[in-house]
């Protein structure tokens, strides 16, 4: 879940730091005092606006082009006196809000890959203390059980390229499921991640022992090793 990526939730409360502090000067500004309650409720309106969405570090980032928010209290308000002129600035700070919460993404984006690195396996495998083999196929047999050096050999895997012709074909071009070569046939189940990464992933343990395959939402990432994940008397 987002709130798993301890940056971007610092990045987050930054943000809502920077609007409630905007907020508060704005407040003791002014000589009219307004119900609190009532600014908060403002403030999250103007947030609301008519905005695009497009594929950006591998998420979907949202860009605010109309402040629907700002527009429907306008019309709420106008004809209240001064409650418009009173309640705009605030309106105003809740759209420029989306833009805060923007650059607060992206900052948090910079500093996430300067932290973690999600090219290296230790960024997917992190705490083992709970994993367990579950064989998903039945190329996967008897009761797998990860080597007492797991996190060192894994520590030395280097990503390689995940598909060949051969191995395509071995594995999706067989009508029969249970005649299919699968080639990843065993599940790492119960694993942690780095601390604070977020990195939700479905990690997948190469028949030979030799190979994980890292499936996340955005990508798949293959790791390739000389020694074997697995005990040898396991495979």
């Amino acid at each position: 879940m987002w709130f798993d990526n301890i940056v971007e939730l610092i990045f987050y409360l930054v943000a809502l730091g920077i609007i409630a502090f905007l907020a508060i000067r704005i407040y003791r500004k002014q000589e009219v005092k307004l119900s609190k309650w009532k600014v908060i409720v403002v403030i999250i309106v103007g947030l609301f606006s008519f905005s695009i969405h497009f594929p950006m570090f591998k998420k979907t980032v949202e860009l605010a082009i109309l402040p629907l928010g700002v527009w429907i209290l306008y019309f709420l308000l106008r004809n209240q006196g001064n409650s418009w002129k009173n309640y705009r600035p605030y309106a105003l700070l809740g759209f420029a809000g989306n833009y805060i919460f923007l650059a607060a993404f992206f900052i948090s984006i910079f500093i996430y890959h300067l932290i973690y690195d999600e090219n290296e396996l230790s960024h997917y495998i992190s705490d083992i203390s709970e994993a367990e083999i579950i064989p998903v196929h039945p190329d996967g047999e008897g009761n797998p059980q990860l080597r007492g050096d797991f996190m060192e050999t894994i520590s030395k895997m280097k990503q390689k390229e995940f598909f060949s012709v051969v191995s395509y074909d071995d594995m999706f071009m067989v009508d029969d499921f249970q005649k299919e070569n699968e080639r990843f046939p065993y599940l790492l189940a119960n694993n942690k991640p780095r601390w604070g990464s977020g990195a939700d992933a479905v990690i997948y343990i190469e028949k030979d022992g030799k190979g994980i395959l890292v499936n996340t939402e955005k990508r798949s990432v293959y790791f390739r090793s000389n020694e074997k994940v697995l005990k040898e008397k396991d495979l």
